[in-house]
Formats: structure tokens, C-alpha cells, sequence
């Protein structure tokens, strides 16, 4: 099965910060929304990833193909894209991570 995590990242002049949200959806229609605040972005992804494993396994899925949006003025390093692919597809629940 593949899936999706949209992160999006919005300026909020009125608390100075950027807020994030992160979405994610399944091909079969299974669709979660989370929100939060940080100023590092490889928080956000771990965070994103945590709670997809965390629903997939409730939701009893393994063997998923996530694709990670990251918004267009974000970018992490291929080392940490590497080091959290190897984190999170460790089990199986999640068989693959992209970055885009």
C-alpha cells in the first residue's frame, strides 16, 4: 500500500513563529491531520513519522510505501533522510520512505 505525509509550514506573525501541520493519507482513504510548532524541521519529520507508525500499526497495516512532502523552502540532509528511513522501516509497517 502507499501512502502520503504532506508537512506544510506556515509563518504566524502573531506568536513569531512557524507552526507546522502534517497530514497524512492512505490509498484506501485513511486520513489523519496533526499540527504543532518547532524550529527544526527534522522534529517535524520524526514527529510525522512516529504518529503514521503508530496509527499503522493500530490500524493493523504493515508493508507501506510513504512518500514525505516537504515544504518547498525546507530540506534535510540525505544523511538524515538515510538514518530515518533506516529508524522507521525497521519492523515493517513502514517498507519504504521518499523524501520529495
Amino acid at each position: 500500500m502507499n501512502g502520503t505525509i504532506n508537512i506544510t509550514r506556515t509563518y504566524s506573525a502573531s506568536v513569531g513563529r512557524y507552526t507546522w501541520g502534517i497530514g497524512y493519507s492512505l490509498a484506501n482513504g485513511m486520513e489523519k491531520r496533526y499540527g504543532g510548532s518547532s524550529e527544526i524541521p527534522m522534529e517535524v519529520v520524526e514527529y510525522a513519522l512516529k504518529t503514521s507508525v503508530f496509527d499503522l500499526i493500530i490500524g493493523g497495516y504493515s508493508g507501506v510505501n510513504l512518500t514525505v512532502e516537504l515544504p518547498e523552502d525546507v530540506t534535510i540532509t540525505d544523511a538524515y533522510k538515510a538514518q530515518v528511513t533506516t529508524k522507521f522501516t525497521g519492523d515493517g509497517t513502514i517498507a519504504s520512505i521518499t523524501f520529495n
